[in-house]
């Protein structure tokens, strides 16, 4: 049985209306969060086609209304083609320090692909200057539980109020890199699951 290309389903947290997330100062998470999610999937697209094995879609959450109940479904149509991969990108708040990814505690395939994924993210923007606070589990948060198929996993890429971990990405260039140690990781997961 010929197994189904993966495409990589990317996105960003808040947008929907005058949802902007977290914020600190000049620091808004859905700015910050836009801007690393349109570089990995930059840097995505200028893979040469010939070693591309899977596909990418990012969809923009700056529609009022656009929510994530129609995020899933959206996925879930890709789902009858496609093995899903798919990544929400976010900044965090609370006074804490570093990155972390959340993926679904949910036993079985699902957990085990979304901590492998995880753990891949993680290193990568280690490289990338940022500290890591590893592997969270939740089975409560929509995006990485709904749909009930598919890898899912959810990013918060640093403390938008914590002014030693902004010093990591307050300018493009380290958003960029950020978006690019990501990217890395989808293709370092997509080269080991083809």
């Amino acid at each position: 049985m010929v197994k189904k290309p993966i495409i990589f389903y990317l996105s960003h947290g808040h947008g929907s209306g005058s949802d902007k997330g977290a914020a600190s100062g000049r620091f808004v998470e859905l700015e910050l969060a836009r801007k690393v999610t349109k570089a990995c999937y930059d840097y995505l697209l200028k893979q040469p086609k010939s070693k591309r094995s899977w596909r990418v879609t990012y969809k923009e959450r700056l529609v009022s209304g656009y929510t994530l109940a129609q995020q899933a479904e959206q996925i879930k149509s890709l789902q009858n083609e496609y093995r899903t991969v798919s990544i929400d990108i976010h900044f965090n708040a609370g006074g804490g320090d570093g990155a972390e990814v959340w993926t679904t505690n949910r036993l079985g395939e699902r957990k085990r692909l979304g901590t492998e994924l995880g753990d891949s993210i993680l290193s990568n923007l280690k490289k990338s200057g940022q500290n890591s606070r590893g592997m969270k589990y939740s089975n409560d948060l929509y995006f990485i539980n709904t749909p009930s198929k598919g890898v899912s996993v959810l990013v918060e890429c640093g403390f938008v109020d914590n002014k030693a971990d902004r010093k990591g990405f307050d300018t493009d260039k380290e958003l960029k890199a950020y978006g690019e140690a990501i990217a890395k990781a989808l293709i370092q997961y997509a080269e080991k699951h083809e």
